[in-house]
């Protein structure tokens, strides 16, 4: 894989990790702080490797 991408994966992957335990100890701020390490390589990601396409376009 893209290296760039790789490390946009492995960051998503540890804050997804990181929310599923929030979640599971039913722990609000870990669980948005979380979303606030989740969120930004989304948005990276998307303008690298597939602009035009955001969360919007997502959902």
């Amino acid at each position: 894989a893209d290296p760039a991408w790789q490390a946009f994966a492995d960051t998503l992957i540890g804050a997804g990790n990181d929310a599923h335990k929030a979640a599971e100890a039913k722990d609000l701020d870990a669980l948005f702080e979380a979303n606030d390490v989740l969120y930004p390589p989304c948005e990276e990601c998307h303008i690298q490797f597939h602009p035009g396409v955001g969360a919007e376009e997502l959902n």
